[in-house]
């Protein structure tokens, strides 16, 4: 009896000192019991289920499904499943759920428990709980705020890639879609969209010029009448900002109808008018349900706003320097056409004027010696008639006369006479045939404008340039192809159009001497064909040289262009001649090349007409 009395008093103790512990310690400590039947009850419950569950151990033992009933909705399945595969594995179980108590309250749980199969199958769980809601919120917390500055941090990579984007490109539509584009990812909106108004049209309207928006969403870019806007355009048209959190409590049934027509359930619209006046806005909107916008959006989306505005600001001021510096720069390209072309003006005035004093000069004592010819010709011929008549009468001359006439050999003088005044004619009629077309080239003796055979230029200028064409003992002569059409004459600057013929001409003589030094068997020729095409007369020059490369002959009417060597070339032969064609003559010129030779292509108006 003394041991069984030992024992006993030493289990009391034991079981005294374990309520004392499970009743100190924190949470609930509990034994559960499952039977292989399906029945299932806690054999043990600590004091502390109060403080957990708001309930007596005693009655949470009596009805073992208040643990379940106080389970949080959300937790629920995913708590019977951990138990489930406790029981299958018997491994431990853990688990963090929430619960909400009689009163309301929600707390986060923290269980442990350890399964046991005992020998008759049944299995018995000895585990306890604690109440972790405490670290929980500070988890979710920290979690939020670790949102919050990822959040912040994007806002501020967004305005810092805005403001680099506007310090590198000032482009403002480059600005415009990183904007939006980030916006949308950041705020996580359905739509995000920039829109212009313009209230001076014929009829005020709203344009959205871009868009980002979630797939499956119709493109809404466009333009919308002013009208159709309802109250939102007087409300932007005064830079009132818009923050509706759900279209439906809109009371404006334009304004309503117009945002669900866009398929709009919640709108955010910042307003915002540039330093030229018009107004722009910026709008976040999401499409199924209400959104409350909280400050800190509201704020990102006004900053954006203000970068977009310093974008606009910037591009408009690159935009005017730009143009001013196009402007000056066309401006100095004419300044330096005009001064080129009045120092080649001149030149081929003082040109004119040369050949046309030099053909002057020629053709006073050219005539003088033809009209004279006429008169020796006679004088010779009544001379020789003399000579031949004495011959008759006296045909036995005194020695002294037959040995002259032997001497000076008369037979050969009088056969060979006649055609030594016939060779002069010709020499004197080749140099007023000279003259003329000098005096054809310069043009020095006509008005400006004039009707002219325009053969008779492009002859002139072949003429001038003879001593270029024809053959030389370290050149080969330069064959000529005429193929003219039966062609009016038109009426044209004579004297500036025979520039451009001397132009083209030496620059094909030019390419063609480039070639013989490439091929010394080359046959160098130059064709010029002229034919009629409508109300146009059009001149090809052709040479069979070795071509013009495509870079080259892009820039080839280009002012002060030229790829001849220091000294052989100003750049503005090309130039000059295309501003004597195409502005001058409202013609055109054209040039196509490959490497079996270059063609020039001029066409001018047979009657002068206006641009």
């Amino acid at each position: 009896m003394s041991d069984r009395k030992r024992t006993e008093e030493a289990l009391r103790q034991s079981e005294a000192r374990f309520q004392e512990l499970a009743t100190n310690l924190p949470g609930m400590i509990y034994q559960f019991w499952q039977g292989t039947n399906g029945s299932q009850r806690f054999t043990y419950v600590s004091p502390g289920c109060l403080d957990l569950h708001e309930v007596s151990a005693e009655t949470f033992m009596q009805n073992h499904n208040i643990g379940l009933a106080v389970l949080h909705p959300d937790d629920k399945a995913q708590f019977l499943r951990s138990i489930a595969q406790s029981a299958r594995s018997l491994k431990g179980w853990q688990q963090e759920y929430r619960i909400i108590t009689p009163s309301g309250k929600l707390k986060w749980l923290q269980g442990h428990s350890q399964p046991k199969r005992l020998a008759n199958g049944d299995i018995v769980w000895d585990g306890f709980l604690t109440d972790v809601s405490d670290r929980k919120r500070a988890e979710i917390a920290l979690r939020e705020s670790e949102h919050q500055l990822r959040e912040q941090a994007q806002r501020e990579r967004l305005l810092n890639q805005l403001t680099q984007q506007i310090r590198n490109s000032l482009d403002f539509d480059i600005a415009l879609s990183t904007a939006i584009t980030e916006t949308q990812a950041i705020l996580g909106v359905d739509r995000c969209h920039f829109a212009w108004y313009y209230p001076n049209a014929e009829e005020p309207y709203w344009d959205i010029i871009k868009e980002v928006r979630h797939s499956g969403l119709p493109d809404f870019t466009g333009r919308y009448p002013a009208a159709t806007v309802g109250l939102l355009a007087t409300k932007l048209l005064q830079l009132e900002m818009l923050c509706v959190v759900d279209v439906e409590t809109v009371t404006d049934p334009v304004w309503k109808a117009f945002v669900q027509s866009l398929q709009m359930r919640s709108v955010l619209i910042i307003p915002m008018q540039m330093q030229s006046g018009i107004i722009g806005v910026i709008s976040c909107s999401h499409s199924s349900e209400p959104h409350d916008w909280q400050a800190d959006e509201i704020e990102l989306l006004e900053a954006v706003m203000g970068q977009l505005a310093i974008a606009l600001n910037q591009a408009d001021l690159y935009a005017q320097s730009r143009a001013k510096a196009h402007e000056l720069e066309q401006t100095l390209h004419q300044l330096q056409r005009t001064q080129a072309q009045m120092l080649q003006s001149e030149k081929m005035s003082s040109l004119g004027q040369l050949v046309a004093g030099v053909a002057h000069e020629i053709n006073n004592p050219v005539n003088f010696i033809y009209g004279n010819l006429n008169y020796a010709s006679d004088y010779i011929a009544d001379l020789l008639e003399l000579i031949k008549l004495y011959q008759q009468q006296y045909p036995q001359p005194a020695a002294a006369i037959t040995a002259q006439v032997e001497a000076i050999d008369l037979d050969f003088l009088i056969a060979d006479l006649p055609k030594l005044l016939n060779s002069m004619k010709v020499g004197a009629n080749r140099i007023q045939k000279i003259v003329a077309s000098l005096r054809t080239f310069s043009r020095m003796d006509e008005a400006e404008v004039k009707s002219v055979n325009i053969h008779e230029g492009i002859d002139s200028t072949l003429l001038i340039l003879q001593h270029r064409i024809k053959k030389r003992d370290d050149r080969t002569v330069i064959k000529i192809v005429k193929d003219y059409a039966d062609l009016p004459s038109i009426e044209c600057y004579a004297g500036q159009l025979n520039q451009v013929f001397m132009n083209l001409l030496s620059n094909a003589i030019d390419a063609l001497e480039d070639a013989l030094k490439v091929n010394a068997d080359l046959i160098p020729t130059i064709t010029i064909q002229t034919k009629l095409i409508d109300r146009f007369v059009a001149i090809e020059i052709t040479d069979n040289g070795l071509g013009i490369p495509e870079s080259v002959r892009q820039r080839l009417f280009d002012p002060f262009f030229t790829t001849k060597p220091l000294g052989k070339g100003t750049g503005m032969g090309l130039s000059i001649s295309y501003q004597i064609v195409v502005e001058k003559h409202n013609g055109s010129i054209d040039c196509a090349s490959s490497a079996a030779g270059t063609t020039f292509s001029v066409k001018i108006p047979v009657r002068p007409t206006s641009k």
